[in-house]
């Protein structure tokens, strides 16, 4: 707070106590609101040489009448003041008149407008790096390794500078395995300087499993684009929703409709748009709701928002077919185990229900079906076969098992582990692949070490809690970027 220096402690004290008062102003001691008219202009003065425009406004000579000027400590403009007269004028000029004030901001651009919805973005563009990786006992780690501006533009080449240098910061440059990041085209282009600068020289298999892309967002634009298909029935009852939340008196009155049909006592919430499995939630809550929301109808004779049985039909058999992609989301966001490891099974799932879809009896699931297949086509780095897939699976492992050692003993250890039958147990659904592993390390010890790098990597950007910065015997870490940031 500015104040003015022929103020004295008493009347400062004054100030605060009313500034803090406004709602329940205090009724004793001088300048207290209530009292004689004379006391009420002293703290009308205080109150008005103490606000914090007049650090940029110097006083003039008080007149007879009361009256002084302002003058503008920077253009040099002349307001004239008086014991009625507040300081909205001053604040007016000095935010919007003035010309020569110091620190005047241009306004900000797209993305700093963008970034400031985040919830730590401020009016800053940040970036946040994490590592991931499996200790000694076969546990999976991970920790906030950095939390950085980064400068604008957020280009390729920018980003990737600015990963490069975290990870020299923290003398991981030489012990990455991959860079897990969304499909955007400022990522692309930092994978592309990642891999033509210094970290391609310490990247396995020459860096052609560095870059891994985030198995939930690719699912995101899969899906978004399959639920345009509904989107004026979802929309309904995304308004239904706001609708019943919009004040405590429409809540009572659904509450007591949810009573007389005997509905769980569920508030409604609305999703996230961009993010499809809000979305997914919001819908199923809604069909959890449906008789509340039916009966609500008939008391609130303003709510025309209701949708009709068949479009409360659309959204069942929606939900019916996007079971299989919201269970994949949640497998792929885990944190307490390895992810990377269900990538390649949900993704095949995903992919027959997708084809599965073109049979649909309901057209407008046919046509959901195809705008999806699409999208995923487009998201695909190749139109390999699955039996192509596994022979570069091969190929990869021999490339890295060179890599690690170039002795004729690792090579049978890997045409050894090939040659195993088929372990049933890891069919199991509770199958504990890291426990499996580390009962393995014994006859397999380049396998395992391979093992380690591999299951590490998550399968998706999904936020991580902070965790104690420790480094165990590490010998290489998956990283990712959990923000996305566009040009």
């Amino acid at each position: 707070m500015g104040l003015h220096p022929d103020l004295t402690p008493e009347q400062i004290e004054t100030i605060e106590i009313d500034a803090h008062n406004t709602d329940n102003p205090v009724t004793q001691g001088p300048g207290a609101l209530g009292t004689a008219p004379e006391g009420s202009k002293k703290r009308r003065y205080r109150e008005v040489m103490t606000a914090d425009v007049w650090k940029h406004f110097t006083k003039g000579v008080v007149q007879d009448d009361g009256s002084y000027d302002a003058v503008c400590n920077y253009c040099g403009v002349v307001y004239t003041m008086g014991n009625q007269k507040g300081t909205g004028s001053l604040r007016h000029h000095y935010t919007k008149g003035c010309k020569n004030r110091p620190n005047k901001r241009s306004k900000p651009d797209k993305l700093q407008q963008m970034l400031q919805t985040g919830p730590a973005a401020g009016d800053r563009g940040f970036m946040a790096l994490t590592a991931h990786y499996i200790d000694d006992s076969w546990r999976i780690r991970k920790m906030i390794v950095n939390f950085t501006p980064l400068p604008s533009p957020h280009t390729g080449k920018n980003i990737a500078e600015a990963l490069y240098s975290m990870l020299v910061m923290w003398n991981l440059d030489k012990r990455v395995f991959s860079l897990v990041l969304d499909n955007a085209s400022s990522n692309d282009a930092c994978i592309r300087e990642l891999l033509n600068g210094q970290l391609k020289e310490d990247l396995s298999v020459d860096g052609s499993v560095f870059h891994q892309r985030c198995g939930c967002h690719i699912l995101n634009l899969v899906v978004q684009d399959g639920l345009s298909v509904l989107h004026d029935e979802i929309k309904k009852v995304r308004e239904t929703m706001k609708y019943l939340r919009h004040s405590q008196a429409r809540m009572e009155r659904f509450q007591l409709a949810a009573s007389q049909v005997k509905v769980p006592n569920k508030k409604p919430a609305w999703d996230v748009p961009t993010r499809w499995n809000s979305t997914y939630l919001m819908l199923e809550l809604a069909l959890q709701l449906r008789p509340a929301i039916e009966r609500y109808a008939t008391l609130d004779k303003h709510y025309t928002l209701k949708p009709d049985d068949r479009e409360w039909q659309a959204v069942q058999t929606l939900m019916d077919s996007l079971k299989i992609f919201y269970t994949a989301t949640l497998k792929f966001s885990g944190t307490k185990y390895p992810t990377l490891n269900l990538y390649f099974p949900e993704f095949c799932e995903v992919y027959v229900s997708i084809k599965n879809m073109e049979s649909s009896p309901y057209s407008f699931i046919v046509l959901m079906g195809s705008k999806m297949f699409a999208k995923w086509e487009r998201n695909q780095t190749s139109g390999a076969s699955s039996s192509d897939t596994i022979s570069n699976i091969r190929a990869g492992l021999k490339s890295f098992m060179a890599d690690k050692q170039t002795t004729e003993p690792v090579k049978s250890e890997l045409e050894h582990y090939l040659s195993e039958p088929l372990d049933k147990t890891a069919l199991e659904a509770q199958f504990d692949i890291l426990a499996w592993w580390k009962l393995k390390v014994p006859k397999f010890p380049v396998l395992s070490g391979l093992a380690r790098d591999i299951l590490a990597v998550p399968a998706s950007t999904v936020a991580s809690s902070p965790s104690p910065i420790c480094f165990h015997h590490v010998e290489k870490f998956g990283v990712f970027i959990p923000m996305n940031l566009p040009i």
